[in-house]
């Protein structure tokens, strides 16, 4: 993924580093960009309209944003879809939408037979028509018109599984998912394995971790992606990363991208018992080096007790780096040391820096 806002007309240089715990590989890249302007047609600037609604429901859902700045802010953008009739006929379900929100009913009533008109006229994409029927049970609640919208829901989706719009339709028409958290996260799990990333999906298993942290229950390729999108919108909790605290012990081999989420969950609540697992994570792969360094360093200054701390300790600073060591790493080697000549000879002239304050080991 290059990010063009990010190069210059000509030719850009750059990298790509491939790392393993074993083995490091550079691989030259060279970019040459010229800049051409966007032809802003009317399909650009509705996605640009689509863009912003969904940052706006996101942000809501994050709780970014009350309740009346989504639907006050979310108005304004919808009320100025002008483009292609699909973007009219969307904008217009969303504004029913927020309409409900707003508790007008009335108004939502009169919008949505507007609307039903549209919908019988021609055929419309799969979402668009299933988002129709699901408006229209908050509407007409009978139990028996909310279970025939739902089957007919049903079989959109599963012509359609990939689709995000439908898949969100299922959460809130199918009562199993509704009532049953357990349920709901298998299925939006699911969902991820037929191919569906989407963000709309990602706030729903957030709002159930939220509920019931209990929920993760293991560290695989979707949970990952679900908390690479709770880090980017910082939306990770101290309850998440109480879970993650848990769950980390059981990983064994070393991922830079679960380190990364690891010590993001640190940053959001910091503990002695999640800076253990983040320092037994890295030391289980033998990772050493100054990047790994601020751990170990936390990890001794905490006092933790983990086999083998000091001399992942040592192994890890910079060798130009000659702050002074704490006490407890001086007086460990000053009584065992089975490190190599390049790090004892370190410690030696580290000792002989500060030597005023460690008189009893200078």
């Amino acid at each position: 993924y290059i990010d063009v806002e990010e190069l210059h007309s000509g030719r850009n240089y750059g990298t790509i580093s491939i790392e393993t715990s074993n083995t490091k590989i550079d691989v030259a890249v060279e970019a040459d960009y010229t800049y051409l302007p966007v032809q802003k047609n009317e399909n650009y600037f509705w996605k640009e309209k689509l863009a912003a609604l969904f940052r706006m429901y996101l942000s809501f859902r994050m709780g970014k944003k009350t309740k009346e700045e989504w639907i006050q802010e979310s108005e304004a953008i919808a009320s100025q879809v002008r483009f292609n009739q699909d973007a009219v006929t969307f904008a217009k379900l969303y504004r029913v939408q927020l309409l409900l929100a707003a508790e007008k009913t009335q108004d939502a009533a009169w919008l949505l037979d507007q609307i039903e008109e549209e919908m019988l006229q021609e055929k419309q994409y799969p979402e668009l028509y299933g988002y129709f029927l699901y408006l229209t049970t908050h509407l007409n609640k009978e139990e028996d018109y909310i279970n025939k919208v739902t089957q007919k829901v049903k079989k959109l989706y599963n012509k359609e599984k990939d689709n995000a719009g439908l898949s969100w339709l299922m959460l809130y028409l199918r009562e199993d998912l509704f009532y049953h958290p357990e349920k709901k996260w298998d299925f939006l799990e699911e969902c991820f394995h037929h191919g569906n990333y989407s963000p709309l999906l990602h706030v729903e298993a957030l709002q159930l971790l939220k509920e019931m942290p209990v929920l993760l229950s293991k560290l695989d390729e979707y949970e990952y992606h679900l908390l690479r999108f709770a880090k980017k919108y910082d939306a990770l909790t101290p309850e998440i990363a109480d879970r993650l605290q848990f769950l980390g012990e059981r990983k064994k081999n070393y991922e830079k991208r679960w380190f990364d989420i690891f010590t993001a969950c640190y940053e959001i609540a910091p503990s002695k018992e999640l800076l253990q697992t983040i320092c037994s994570y890295l030391m289980k792969s033998a990772c050493v080096g100054p990047e790994y360094f601020p751990w170990y360093e936390k990890a001794v200054l905490a006092e933790l007790k983990l086999t083998r701390l000091y001399e992942y300790f040592v192994q890890s600073v910079a060798l130009e780096d000659m702050r002074e060591l704490p006490l407890l790493i001086m007086m460990y080697f000053s009584y065992q040391n089975n490190l190599d000549y390049e790090r004892m000879a370190y410690l030696h002239v580290n000792v002989l820096k500060h030597k005023a304050k460690f008189p009893e080991i200078a």
